[in-house]
């Protein structure tokens, strides 16, 4: 079966047709549903996973809009962007972890039709994906800076 590999998202297929597929494949080597369904949305994607990645000077201004023991929401209206940081200890059920240890932070661009990120992120490394640079490590130092720790 031929692959073909684009920014962690792999097609998968009998000759890589039009009706194949794509999936995730993450850094430990499990395989998952990709976020997108087509080569177009894969391009958007991967552009505002990048957007959501960049250094930007100035930093984010994340202004907390509801903070309790489940979820941080944040928003940054300059940017039209929301982040949801749900710590370890949260109690929703649709959440998955990869490990009981790991915070997941949900990015939202607030464009119309745009699918939200899921950002795993632990205290040594940062996201998981994208390393300490990522928006969702900034979040979480929004967070702490506020007094609400995640890894508590």
């Amino acid at each position: 079966m031929p692959e073909e590999q684009s920014g962690g998202m792999v097609r998968v297929g009998r000759a890589a047709s039009a009706d194949s597929e794509l999936v995730r494949v993450r850094r430990d080597g499990k395989i998952g549903p990709a976020p997108v369904a087509s080569r177009a949305e894969l391009a958007e994607h991967t552009a505002r996973v990048a957007r959501a990645t960049e250094t930007v000077d100035p930093p984010r201004r994340f202004e907390i809009k509801r903070r309790n023991d489940n979820e941080l929401i944040l928003f940054v209206g300059d940017r039209r962007e929301s982040w949801i940081v749900y710590p370890p200890r949260s109690q929703y059920e649709f959440l998955e972890r990869p490990s009981a240890r790991t915070v997941l932070v949900e990015h939202h661009p607030w464009e119309p039709y745009t699918t939200p990120v899921m950002h795993e992120v632990d205290a040594a490394q940062g996201c998981r994906e994208h390393g300490l640079g990522c928006g969702a490590s900034a979040a979480i130092q929004a967070g702490v800076h506020a007094g609400w720790n995640p890894f508590a």
